[in-house]
């Protein structure tokens, strides 16, 4: 089904998982205008029509499980061979996904998803819904909602297991789920037991809620999946027996072996946005370059030369022909243009225009600062002359003829 491109009204966009029973695409609703997970349910599974009927039947009471942390079913149907179902969009990765990086989680991670799975069973059980067969592939690890579960009834429908109390299944899978997310063990389901060596950390006093949760105690299970996340919590806030040096030591291990998987967590994410932006700097480089080769390579008319352009062509050619200069300067352009790192040398036979500039050559900087300061002066003295014309009309200038007279004189003999 890796071809299927879109069903219904469905887009697919990409696929997101395999997992036993059906193929999981991310999708987008091309009415409602929103993502969403597309389940295509495998026919080779689903091909008596007595276990089609059962799945029809278990997604419809699904699509009333609506709740923050289940991935409620919001269409279904049948079309062709395929049977779907559209489940609510959570963005994230699974359970399974996670250990398989990380290998465990702490205490403090996985005690608030053990709880919000819980509250999610716990909702389904009050409605007459089971899950059946809750796995790490069935708990999605969400950064906005924590826990969010999905495909309830599915297993149910394949094999009915009337013979079972399914909220005791229930309550059975979500202890084995704690167990796995805390010591990081595959499966506790076949009466193995509890491990004796908690990691550092866990809360060891929580070992006898989940002996009853999976059905190990005396006492059998809790009366409901809600009483058993309610015994866990109360067993890890009372005073946790004081741990021995051995287990302080391995604390300290275990801390540092966070710290450098977060570390290198980081790293690797820091990688992963630097290669991006490194992606994105050479894609936006490779397309200026092809830009600028576009620019200053345009197609020629040898490359490609329409028939109607035949002759203007041949006018152009005939033009250069008649201008050498023109048709050197054409040269070289043409000789630039295809790639040569160098210009074509100028031919250097002198032309007219060479020979008009050696016999008219441009005035220097020192004529013309000469120029500018002579006609300076020739202004300085038109404005003189102008000044003593209208002193010897309007008489003013006796004045001083008188003054210099006097001044005469007064000098001693």
């Amino acid at each position: 089904m890796s071809d299927l491109s879109s069903l219904s009204r469905y887009r697919v966009e990409n696929p997101l998982a395999s997992t036993r029973n059906a193929e999981v695409y991310r999708a987008v609703d091309t009415v409602l205008k929103r993502q969403v997970t597309l389940k295509v349910f495998k026919t080779e599974t689903f091909n008596d029509r007595h276990v089609r009927s059962r799945l029809l039947q278990a997604l419809q009471q699904a699509a009333d499980l609506v709740h923050p942390h289940i991935a409620w079913v919001w269409d279904m149907g049948e079309e062709e061979k395929y049977i779907y179902s559209v489940d609510r969009y959570i963005e994230g990765k699974t359970l399974d996904q996670q250990l398989s990086r990380s290998g465990r989680l702490f205490w403090e991670e996985a005690f608030p998803l053990f709880k919000q799975s819980a509250q999610a069973l716990e909702y389904a059980h009050n409605r007459g819904m089971f899950h059946g067969n809750l796995t790490v592939e069935d708990m999605i690890l969400s950064p906005e909602h924590g826990s969010v579960l999905c495909n309830f009834g599915i297993t149910i429908s394949l094999t009915p297991k009337t013979h079972l109390n399914l909220a005791q299944e229930d309550q059975k899978a979500l202890a084995n789920l704690l167990v796995r997310m805390l010591t990081g063990q595959v499966d506790l389901s076949n009466g193995e037991g509890l491990p004796k060596d908690w990691p550092a950390g866990t809360p060891r006093l929580i070992a006898e809620a989940l002996e009853r949760g999976m059905g190990l105690h005396p006492k059998g299970f809790y009366p409901s999946v809600n009483d058993f996340a309610l015994a866990v919590e109360e067993l890890a806030n009372l005073p946790q027996p004081p741990p021995t040096p051995e287990e302080l030591a391995k604390i300290e291990a275990d801390e540092k072996a966070r710290r450098e998987a977060q570390d290198a967590e980081a790293r690797a994410i820091e990688e992963a946005e630097r290669q991006v932006s490194l992606d994105a700097a050479r894609k936006e480089i490779d397309e200026q370059v092809q830009r600028a080769m576009l620019d200053s390579n345009p197609p020629t008319s040898d490359e490609q030369t329409p028939e109607g352009d035949e002759t203007s062509s041949k006018d152009e050619s005939n033009e250069v022909e008649e201008n050498p200069a023109q048709q050197t300067e054409a040269e070289q352009t043409r000789t630039f243009q295809t790639g040569d790192l160098k210009p074509a040398v100028p031919d250097k036979t002198p032309t007219d225009q060479d020979l008009e500039t050696k016999k008219n050559p441009k005035p220097s900087k020192r004529r013309k600062a000469a120029r500018i300061i002579f006609i300076i002066l020739l202004i300085i003295l038109i404005v003189g002359l102008a000044a003593l014309g209208w002193l010897l009309v309007t008489g003013r200038l006796q004045l001083p003829f008188l003054m210099l007279q006097t001044i005469y004189l007064n000098l001693p003999v």
